[in-house]
């Protein structure tokens, strides 16, 4: 195990990472971005179902017809078959798709903004640990050179160069460059747990970058940076895209109150006759006319817009 362990970090620090090699890392193998590409592929299943037409129905009624005659009585076969097909009231289907089409769009512009905030949060994740890295190196530094100095006023003071004051000093400054080296390690280990949770790896597991923290303030105004945040912001197009769905759900549940149908033909058999006939049976919309839903709907396109609004 222990030597599973230093394996495992001396190929670390023979290959210190990069931050463009982290953030593709952690495209790979964060596990909430894998639940997020699972929505989206299960979303597209709904967009299939949803453009799939009901399968047809065939029924069958087979039974046994009796005669009473002079002679006595007889049994002939007697059947009924039907074959139908459901359509929906023209506009229903149509508004379903648009609906899970919208609901597909939605989880895609949920997948992108993740990736975009997973790749901000390495990057920031990233350089915070760099900078804790050479943190570390300068406190270590200090730490040395305190402890030079320390131990040369002490032997200054034992030979009677320098007075007792000068001792105390050093040591107070070489136990606050201990303090500080301490607190630096500390950060340093929060960094690293906090960027391998992002890559995906386990929160102790040895981890070496290299880079650089020059030049990291990006270019352009700040005008141009609030009109960026407008056009591809991915949590304002949530809102407005929700907005939409919204909309399309309120016409949908309306539609809803309009009857669907089904069309097939009909068979009576009989051994020495057959009855041909065409069924179309359709619902009334007499007691349930959805003013519930239809409220409920209105309601939530109602948030929607507001929500949309409070964003802008």
């Amino acid at each position: 195990m222990l030597t599973a362990a230093v394996t495992i970090a001396q190929t670390a620090a023979a290959n210190p990472l990069t931050v463009s090699e982290a953030v593709s890392e952690a495209l790979k193998n964060n596990p909430e971005l894998r639940g997020l590409a699972a929505d989206m592929v299960a979303a597209k299943g709904e967009v299939v179902t949803a453009r799939t037409f009901p399968n047809p129905e065939l029924t069958v009624e087979p039974g046994a017809r009796q005669h009473q005659g002079p002679e006595g009585s007889r049994n002939d076969f007697h059947a009924n078959f039907a074959l139908s097909q459901l359509f929906e009231f023209p506009g229903k289907r149509a508004l379903k798709i648009a609906l899970t089409e919208r609901d597909l769009t939605i989880r895609q512009v949920a997948l992108e903004g993740f990736r975009f905030q997973l790749s901000t949060e390495v990057h920031r994740a990233f350089f915070d640990l760099l900078a804790a890295q050479k943190i570390v190196g300068l406190r270590n530094e200090q730490v040395e050179s305190a402890r030079v100095f320390f131990a040369s006023s002490r032997e200054r003071t034992e030979r009677g160069y320098a007075s007792e004051f000068e001792t105390v000093k050093s040591q107070a400054d070489l136990v606050a460059a201990q303090k500080a080296l301490r607190e630096a390690k500390a950060k340093h280990l929060e960094a690293r747990v906090t960027l391998n949770s992002l890559l995906g790896r386990q929160a102790a597991a040895p981890l070496d970058i290299t880079g650089s923290l020059e030049n990291l303030a990006p270019s352009g105004s700040g005008d141009n940076f609030r009109a960026l945040a407008l056009a591809r912001n991915p949590s304002l197009r949530t809102k407005y895209l929700e907005a939409e769905r919204a909309g399309l759900k309120l016409r949908a549940t309306r539609f809803g109150r309009r009857p669907d149908f089904a069309i097939g033909p009909t068979v009576e058999y009989l051994p020495d006759e057959k009855t041909y006939g065409l069924s179309i049976p359709v619902a009334l919309p007499f007691w349930a006319q959805k003013k519930g839903e239809i409220q409920t709907a209105t309601a939530q396109q109602q948030r929607a817009l507001a929500e949309t609004e409070k964003a802008r």
